[in-house]
């Protein structure tokens, strides 16, 4: 549920979260989080 709610851009996982999952997914961090400015 959360997955699909970050890949539809409604959510925003925090810094933790974000780096767990960049981690299960052998992901850098850029790939997981969005700068939006």
């Amino acid at each position: 549920q959360t997955i699909i709610a970050i890949e539809k851009n409604k959510y925003s996982p925090s810094l933790d979260l974000a780096l767990r999952i960049a981690r299960l997914f052998n992901a850098k961090i850029e790939d997981v989080l969005q700068y939006v400015g």
